[in-house]
């Protein structure tokens, strides 16, 4: 008789436990003057999409590089936003339609807000949430004549349109809608959302 795993018994974990589909996607980071925002995409359960913007703050300088120290906490004990699919297109409205980020002042208000305060050649974006607390990451811009350009604003809106189009095309049918999606074979480990 042939070797039988497990006594002849059928492991039903083994049966149940396949390739868990990916739920999280991480989008980018940007890194400011005194924190990092992290832009992720979670897909839920029920294949509902939220976009996620976290911050880790700076707590200090390395007194050896002179670069940022950032705190060593895990995403869920730092204050984050879970934006649905309406909120997410109403911040990339709001960042499309500011000609100069400098100047913008702007509150995106839910379980937890996110505040976005413009000094002239600085952008502050600031998570507050009752429980965890409140963290502001600072993008300094780049003097070019009389302008200031704010790149990690242009990259920020980059990344939104990404969540965005993952969030269009989540629930489309690729037999009914395969000409407008494109591709899957388009799809890369490094880029899973084309």
């Amino acid at each position: 008789m042939a070797f039988m795993n497990n006594n002849g018994f059928n492991n039903q974990n083994n049966q149940q436990q396949g390739d868990k589909p990916k739920t999280n996607f991480n989008i980018g980071k940007l890194h400011g003057e005194d924190g990092i925002m992290n832009v992720t995409m979670w897909v839920s359960d029920k294949k509902s999409i939220f976009t996620i913007f976290s911050i880790k703050q700076a707590i200090g300088k390395d007194p050896t590089t002179g670069t940022n120290v950032y705190e060593q906490k895990q995403p869920k004990e730092l204050p984050r936003i879970f934006m649905n699919p309406t909120k997410l297109e109403t911040l990339l409205a709001v960042m499309n339609e500011v000609t100069d980020p400098g100047t913008v002042n702007f509150v995106l208000e839910g379980k937890s807000n996110l505040t976005i305060q413009g000094g002239g050649n600085t952008v502050k974006f600031t998570i507050s949430d009752k429980q965890l607390g409140e963290r502001t990451i600072t993008f300094k811009s780049t003097q070019f004549g009389t302008k200031n350009l704010f790149p990690e604003w242009n990259m920020l809106k980059k990344y939104l349109e990404v969540c965005n189009k993952k969030v269009i095309y989540n629930n489309l049918d690729p037999d009914e809608f395969g000409m407008v999606m494109g591709s899957n074979d388009d799809a890369t480990d490094d880029n899973p959302l084309v």
